[in-house]
């Protein structure tokens, strides 16, 4: 009897534990979602602290090498979501890879690039016929290698060679590869040791030929969990959009955000590392992420299929792809996931609501964005301002803003301006610098696509006004870009000097107004910063000398001036050396504005111009193509 009674209790206390181990599992059990991505983004962040997750799902990063690696795992199954570029999606919709466009992450600009080493034997694209070009195979980047060839009439002259980001860096490092076009990490680490850019993402926009990063789905993994593909959307949406607010500059100064990003990218064990950081910044410095209204617009969604068919059309023309089936055009249009993505962001909520507690919000320096209408005063010790990028004032056509800024309310501060983002339609929209007290004086002139920290820092002596006009057309470049142009810039106290020693003197700088400036004496070695009006005053039978860089999209010009009225100036060109008819030195009388000169491409050193007039204006103006 006693016997049968523990066998009961035995029995009956196995089927208590397997009861409660059967209903642990239902309720950890989760399906695990293998998201694949490429380099530095802001919604790492989101991964790292499972904002991604909810009851149902856990959202697991893969990181990816290439476009090509991306369709064969989703076309083996070992992917669900993943990022990819559209010349490998629409290479792998032309070739019926079972996937579907999801998401519209940013359009690729100064992101992805042709880098050539400093000093080599590149220095225009023409410079490539004979070369080899390195880049990771059926990707975005192998796309715009094409075209760029195509473009310069050098298809069939130099050489693509395919391989990884990885090898890439290897290769610069040792010297083996000298000329790349790739993305980051591989691009930022070219540029920081030795490299300089040649063509760019930008580029192929101004030829109509716009390129961008999606994140597409496995049809398998839609049919099956629409829910965890919404939430994906979702998520993704609040994070870009979170981003495209606070931008660059605040999300540098969030330790949190910022270590999510590096530790997702390099590993936990590199967290605060000086280094890893610097790459994550560098990176995410380059990207342009669409805001959460730009992803459900008709701009992006609607319109993914007709860019989708440019891709197509430009690879079966150079024979990388054969003319796809006649239904190709209803198959890209079935591709993507509109409908659901458009309801997924515009579901609503915040970065915060996706967490327990609020996101503790970094202290922000005071800051004004464009109204459209008011001239903003800002007479902070520091500050920001900006178009309205990325706010509820986005930049649109036909606007104007101006902003006076005194630092700390006294006007005989030198101010310092830097320019954290910044693409403006090339030639029809502009920022300008003025003197405050004196508007007649101009400091600095920007359009276009700049490369950020890159001469996009502006120094005055005092304070300064600055003004930011849009023309009435925002079409003179690829619509689908309109949510993504715009700029943001910081201002300061400038460093200050009391004398000449303060300034790199053998440089040929000196100590003006207290800011250090460069001295355009016969033995001045500095170079000229392009970034406005420069006024030389030059004595009788003085000399002077002028070292001027010609970065993209500028419009600078120095007024010469005699003080003994009557005598004659000689101009004299050591070097030039400019992108022919597209880029010129115009040399004009000042009173008369007649052009005595007007010069483009390389001349032979030493040609000399003579004037009869006193003053003359010399003006250099670069277009947005190097």
């Amino acid at each position: 009897m006693q016997e049968i009674i523990m066998m009961k209790y035995a029995f009956a206390l196995s089927l208590l534990l397997l009861g409660c181990t059967q209903v642990n599992a239902q309720v950890n059990e989760k399906t695990k979602v293998r998201v694949g991505t490429f380099s530095s983004q802001p919604w790492f962040y989101g991964f790292k602290h499972a904002l991604f997750d909810d009851e149902d799902y856990e959202f697991q990063v893969s990181p990816q090498s290439s476009g090509g690696r991306i369709l064969a795992q989703v076309s083996a199954g070992d992917i669900d979501i993943s990022e990819i570029g559209s010349a490998p999606l629409a290479l792998g919709l032309a070739r019926e890879v079972n996937m579907s466009v999801v998401y519209i992450a940013y359009p690729i600009s100064m992101s992805e690039c042709l880098a050539v080493r400093t000093g080599g034997d590149v220095k225009s694209p023409l410079d490539l016929k004979g070369k080899k070009i390195y880049l990771p195979t059926l990707s975005t980047a192998h796309y715009l290698a094409s075209f760029f060839l195509q473009q310069f009439g050098l298809t069939g002259e130099t050489e693509l060679v395919h391989t990884s980001p990885a090898d890439i860096k290897k290769g610069w490092d040792d010297g083996t590869i000298d000329n790349a076009l790739v993305w980051p990490t591989a691009l930022t680490h070219m540029l920081s040791n030795g490299g300089q850019l040649l063509l760019t993402g930008q580029d192929a926009v101004h030829w109509n030929k716009p390129v961008f990063e999606a994140y597409i789905v496995s049809n398998k993994f839609l049919a099956a969990h629409p829910k965890a593909v919404d939430r994906f959307v979702h998520v993704m949406s609040l994070i870009a959009d979170d981003y495209s607010q606070g931008k660059y500059d605040e999300w540098a100064k969030d330790d949190d955000r910022l270590n999510s990003i590096v530790e997702v990218t390099f590993g936990a064990d590199k967290i605060n590392d000086a280094e890893a950081t610097k790459a994550v910044l560098d990176e995410l410095n380059l990207y342009d992420f669409v805001s959460r209204q730009g992803s459900a617009s008709k701009t992006w969604l609607d319109n993914t299929a007709t860019y989708l068919t440019q891709h197509i059309d430009f690879f079966v023309g150079v024979k990388q792809l054969p003319d796809p089936s006649s239904n190709i055009g209803q198959v890209l249009q079935n591709s993507v996931y509109a409908d659901g993505a458009a309801k997924s962001i515009a579901a609503g909520g915040t970065v915060a609501d996706l967490v327990s507690a609020t996101i503790p919000t970094p202290t922000k320096v005071p800051s004004s964005r464009c109204d459209g209408v008011s001239e903003n005063v800002l007479a902070d010790a520091s500050g920001m301002f900006s178009d309205g990028h990325g706010s509820n004032s986005p930049y649109i056509a036909g606007m104007t803003c101006s902003w006076r800024i005194s630092i700390s309310g006294n006007d005989n501060l030198p101010v310092e301006l830097t320019f954290s983002f910044f693409a403006l339609e090339s030639g029809f929209d502009w920022v300008h610098v003025y003197d405050a007290v004196d508007e007649t004086i101009l400091v600095g002139s920007f359009t276009g696509q700049q490369v950020v920290n890159q001469e996009m820092t502006v120094t005055h002596t005092g304070a300064v006004k600055v003004l930011f006009q849009s023309d009435g057309v925002n079409a003179h470049q690829p619509f689908f870009y309109a949510h993504e142009m715009g700029f943001s810039a910081s201002y300061k106290q400038a460093s200050s000097c009391t004398q000449a020693s303060d300034c790199q003197v053998a440089d040929g700088y000196h100590c003006l107004n207290s800011v250090c400036k460069c001295d355009h004496s016969a033995q001045s070695k500095c170079t000229e910063r392009c970034q406005g009006t420069q006024v030389l005053q030059v004595e009788s039978s003085g000399k002077g000398k002028i070292f001027a860089g010609a970065p993209l999209n500028r419009h600078c010009k120095w007024n010469i001036v005699l003080q003994d009225p009557g005598q004659v100036i000689q101009l004299t060109f050591e070097s030039l050396s400019l992108e022919k008819a597209f880029d010129f030195i115009i040399v004009s009388d000042k009173a008369t504005k007649s052009v005595i000169s007007k010069l483009t491409g390389t001349i032979d050193t030493h040609q000399t111009i003579y004037t009869s007039k006193s003053d003359i204006v010399l003006e250099l103006n670069t277009d947005q193509i190097g």
